[in-house]
């Protein structure tokens, strides 16, 4: 079976269903700056696009296929994932950087350590003019009897498995220092897999709507497109990413979002304007799923939601292996501990032998996230191997009922006290399991 990727998900997309949004696009009032209406992109139209904008970067990059192009962009517009799509079906490797990183020396790093050809960059960021590699504004491409006139090579599978097909680079919270992520074909295809697991759609007989997370250069938001697009759902695009709840409700009311899928602040944010808007609250009671990712909402937050009947799920992952765990959701006690995904095989290692102490102290069986090179999601470009062959996510847990874990944080937020025990240098915000 072949490789699945971005590119090949899409084209199977607009063989099945080509009438379907891929995309709603926001088209804004001139006068008053609101939403006026929700432009449908097609997913022939996505895939027009993106061949239109791959014949663009050829054309004007003129680099060897197979050469990584960095993309710093803020990476909230279709037109940043015409770009990145384009890159790839052009036969190029994006190397994709957030805009978030403000300091450029953080971005020219991370550039000069992939060996990139090129960089293409938003219009409000700037690369030093001195820089040694060849600089590209990103820009609508409008079709041209010259580009027209360009021919794409049919899309084919890569000559390896291990081949990248994509860069990414971690937020660098852990270390302290951003560090690239090389994904290979294979492991791509897998990581694939389980985020179309997760955006797996409820229905059968309508089409699943979620709502654009955060940058395409973000992994999390990348995996979310395309475990979306595997089942030919549609993303919607909003104003900004920290849109309100006024706007939430005309994305459920007129674009039919079924699948909220944001950030733990947004979620909560949503859910304390929830308590004072009647409509609101049940509008998002009446969604088939509302997964946040990566972060935390409190305890109390999360509560009041489930007691008012919402579906809520929590997602965890990181950029080297994908995503990993998810909440079961629902109204069961234990619906907000994290599970393994299906079909994966990790271990859970504890990180301190049990204290001889008076007292019980759940924190003297806190587990590490551990994945064993045989799991198919083993990273293709991982920062470190231990010498029992393991990639230590650094990740820790505590298993709270068989197969049921809560997060507590990364083993650099700990310390060992004289009696073992295992406890927080940091206090956790309320948000904490």
């Amino acid at each position: 079976m072949a490789l699945r990727t971005h590119i090949t998900i899409l084209n199977e997309g607009a063989s099945h269903y080509p009438s379907n949004p891929a995309f709603k696009l926001p088209r804004l009032d001139a006068r008053s700056g609101r939403v006026a209406d929700w432009i449908a992109v097609t997913y022939s139209q996505f895939v027009q696009d993106v061949d239109l904008y791959a014949k663009h970067l050829l054309d004007t990059l003129n680099l060897q296929a197979g050469t990584t192009v960095a993309v710093w962009t803020g990476g909230v517009r279709y037109v940043d994932v015409l770009h990145v799509y384009g890159l790839s079906r052009a036969g190029y490797i994006p190397q994709l950087i957030a805009g978030n990183f403000q300091d450029v020396r953080t971005a020219t790093k991370l550039v000069l350590a992939s060996g990139a050809g090129a960089i293409l960059l938003d219009s409000d960021l700037e690369f030093p003019s001195s820089f040694p590699i060849r600089t590209y504004r990103m820009r609508e491409v409008i079709a041209t009897t010259r580009l027209e006139a360009i021919t794409l090579e049919p899309w084919s599978s890569p000559r390896s498995p291990d081949d990248t097909a994509i860069v990414y680079n971690t937020a660098g919270t852990s270390t302290g220092s951003p560090r690239l992520v090389r994904c290979s074909y294979r492991w791509l295809d897998v990581a694939i897999g389980k985020a179309a697991h997760i955006m797996q759609p409820r229905s059968t007989i309508q089409q699943d709507v979620a709502v654009w997370m955060g940058s395409i250069a973000n992994s999390m938001q990348h995996f979310l497109f395309m475990g979306a697009h595997v089942h030919g759902s549609c993303i919607i695009q909003p104003t900004h990413l920290d849109y309100n709840s006024n706007e939430l409700i005309d994305m459920i009311a007129r674009c039919q979002l079924n699948r909220l899928t944001l950030t733990g602040s947004s979620l909560s944010n949503h859910l304390s304007n929830s308590r004072t808007n009647t409509r609101l609250l049940f509008l998002l009671s009446s969604l088939d799923d509302i997964i946040y990712f990566n972060s935390e909402i409190p305890n109390q937050a999360e509560e009041w939601a489930r007691s008012n009947g919402l579906s809520i799920r929590s997602v965890f992952g990181n950029t080297e292996c994908g995503i990993m765990m998810v909440s079961i959701g629902g109204q069961n006690p234990l619906s907000h501990f994290f599970q393994p995904l299906p079909r994966t095989s990790y271990q859970f290692q504890p990180i301190t032998p049990t204290a001889q102490t008076q007292y019980h102290n759940i924190n003297s069986k806190l587990v590490e996230l551990v994945v064993g090179s045989s799991n198919t999601d083993f990273p293709s470009d991982p920062p470190s191997i231990s010498k029992d062959g393991c990639h230590h996510t650094g990740d820790i847990f505590i298993e709270v009922f068989p197969n049921y874990y809560a997060i507590r944080g990364h083993i650099g937020d700990w310390i060992t006290m004289k009696d073992g025990v295992r406890e927080m240098a940091y206090p956790r915000s309320s948000g904490s399991q």
